[in-house]
């Protein structure tokens, strides 16, 4: 009896043994597999980036880098101004502009033939963040920023002759919880000779001096919350927030000049938008508790803006959007670059029979950034 367990046991050992050595091995191939796997997808993507970036491409006029990877270190500079006016009301009428403090950030941002990504914070205020998917080919190119934390300062100006026997008065306020969403994509009709990501990300490099036209198509989303500031109490709201979102499409025009050592190119496009504002919404809330005197005269005044604003956000009106691309950069070395990118967008006016908006917003771009 005791023989028969021994010789059993022995048997199970074994085949905990087998078994053990079974998984191990099978667990390596699945490893290896899901390797290669990885592998075949990665040589997969570089043949189809490389592809994308050398179909149809003027050797003499465009050269792709030997180094697939582009890091860097970078640091912005912008500003942003929106504002609106709320004109012919029986009570009086109004502007309000909103002016950012300067932004700045510091970033790192990382590249494989034109797809990166960066991430940035502000030197000056913590709470300030961006982030930057980018996606440059020859034809076709995609980026996507994002930026959130922007402090606002507003002035107002306003004459109120029924409620305020003072004409004109220009109060400051500031807004906070500021949030910024822009999309641009392009298609480039010669991107044969002409490439606009040399300009933009550095995923090629122009040899020859070469224009294009090319098409634009750019989202824009921003909500600002305004609550408790002096806006907010002029309007006689104790929560109050500005939403918008456009699409804009248009034709521009871009050139590349190249230096005769092919180390210096300069960049320069215009391209006029059609826009078309998708959203628009004002939020406003009555300020009950902080009014001394809300009477029939209290009411009408806020009917009379909310009304404004309720025809602000109903009747969303098309207007021109117009944007500025100016870049340099030079080549130090083969794997060492160096430039600054700058981008300037303004509607100038986007208006209702009674209330009109308008914007501005520019950003420098400069950076330092090592192939490998």
């Amino acid at each position: 009896m005791i023989d028969v367990l021994r010789h059993r046991a022995i048997a199970v050992l074994w085949m905990s043994v087998v078994f053990a050595v079974w998984c191990c091995g099978a667990t390596r191939l699945m490893a290896q597999e899901e390797r290669q796997q990885s592998e075949t997808l990665f040589q997969w993507f570089k043949g189809w980036r490389e592809y994308m970036l050398t179909s149809d491409m003027d050797s003499g006029c465009i050269a792709i880098p030997k180094q697939p990877w582009l890091v860097s270190l970078n640091f912005d500079i912008g500003g942003y101004l929106t504002g609106f006016r709320i004109a012919g009301m029986e009570i009086g009428d109004g502007t309000a502009v909103f002016r950012s403090t300067l932004c700045n950030r510091a970033s790192v941002g990382a590249y494989y033939r034109g797809w990166g990504l960066s991430f940035g914070r502000s030197i000056i205020d913590g709470d300030a963040s961006q982030f930057t998917f980018t996606s440059y080919g020859q034809t076709l190119g995609i980026d996507i920023n994002y930026q959130h934390g922007t402090t606002m300062h507003c002035t107002i100006t306003y004459r109120d002759d029924e409620r305020n026997p003072i004409s004109k008065e220009t109060l400051g306020a500031e807004a906070g919880n500021a949030s910024v969403l822009n999309i641009n994509a392009y298609y480039v009709f010669n991107s044969r000779r002409f490439s606009y990501s040399a300009a933009l990300g550095q995923s090629s490099m122009q040899m020859c001096d070469a224009g294009s036209f090319f098409l634009g198509l750019t989202y824009y989303a921003s909500t600002l919350d305004i609550s408790g500031s002096h806006l907010s109490n002029y309007l006689l709201s104790d929560r109050c927030d500005i939403s918008t979102r456009q699409i804009a499409l248009g034709v521009g025009y871009g050139y590349n000049h190249v230096s005769p050592d092919k180390r210096f190119l300069l960049h320069g496009s215009a391209m006029p938008m059609f826009m078309m504002p998708v959203y628009n919404s004002f939020h406003m809330t009555p300020l009950v508790n902080g009014v001394a005197e809300w009477n029939d005269e209290a009411q009408a005044y806020y009917n009379a803006r909310y009304a404004d604003m309720n025809d602000y956000t109903s009747h969303p009106q098309p207007s021109i959007l117009m944007v500025l691309r100016a870049a340099v950069y030079w080549n130090i070395t083969p794997v060492l670059v160096a430039g600054v990118t700058s981008l300037l967008t303004a509607y100038p006016s986007l208006s209702l029979d009674r209330f009109s908006s308008f914007g501005l917003q520019w950003s420098a771009f400069a950076y330092l950034g090592y192939r490998l």
